[in-house]
């Protein structure tokens, strides 16, 4: 990756096996400001997405299901031009991936994506929530943050999270019903929106509420035990699932 000597990419990533992930990120302690009006530092496009599922007896039990799922997205980020003569101090944003099939639901989970403007060589540390704004209950994906940044970015600047999840069941239990929505889909559709912003100014942080509309709408395409979009990277595939082809 090419990118100006200034810039420093701070990197952070949740990988899941079996439980769900928790950015390790301290909560802000001091008092925020809500607003609602206010313009977004970039705009996410999503470059591909992965979804796959399988289910095996356990080979030291008959009475045993395990079931398996695997997961993984890119998001291209862009500067937003509205927002380049606006740009001051530090900013996160956060986005939300909606994942659903034809049966009803199957994840959400949400990425950050910040920036400090400025001279500041890393990132604030703190996990932002309330009533209107709860990472905790959307899910973690991970996310990516920009140290010195200088207002551009590097054509397809793609960041994204993988996530695998194992578990099993006992004879005459049911699968969890968001594994049957994806493991007997026809069709997997994935909905990218933005959730808010936190904006960092000295010891003051304001937090704004961003419009709930959906940013992109996408359908994935079935292949095998898999549903995909775009092109995915052999990397973010687990090897007991298969490559879209």
């Amino acid at each position: 990756m090419n990118m100006n000597k200034k810039l420093v990419v701070c990197i952070i990533l949740a990988l899941t096996i079996g439980i769900a992930s928790v950015v390790p990120l301290a909560l802000i302690m001091t008092p925020a400001k809500a607003q609602t009006l206010d313009t977004p530092w970039f705009n996410p496009d999503l470059a591909y997405a992965y979804w796959a599922y399988n289910t095996t007896t356990a080979a030291d039990s008959a009475n045993l299901m395990a079931y398996n799922e695997h997961s993984a997205f890119g998001l291209n980020f862009s500067v937003n031009p509205d927002a380049i003569n606006t740009m001051v101090n530090t900013r996160i944003e956060y986005c939300l991936l909606r994942i659903y099939s034809d049966l009803g639901p199957i994840e959400n989970t949400t990425y950050f994506f910040g920036a400090n403007f400025g001279n500041e060589t890393n990132p604030p540390t703190f996990m932002y929530q309330n009533d209107n704004l709860n990472l905790t209950t959307l899910g973690n994906g991970g996310g990516s943050f920009l140290c010195n940044f200088n207002g551009t970015l590097p054509t397809g600047f793609t960041n994204g999270g993988t996530k695998s999840y194992m578990s099993s069941v006992g004879e005459n239990v049911s699968l969890p019903q968001a594994f049957l929505n994806l493991q007997n889909a026809n069709r997997v559709y994935l909905d990218v929106s933005r959730i808010g912003y936190v904006t960092f100014d000295g010891n003051s942080t304001t937090v704004t509420i961003a419009n709930s509309g959906v940013l992109q709408h996408v359908e994935l395409t079935k292949n095998g035990d898999s549903f995909y979009y775009g092109t995915v990277p052999d990397s973010a595939i687990a090897q007991y699932f298969s490559v879209p082809t």
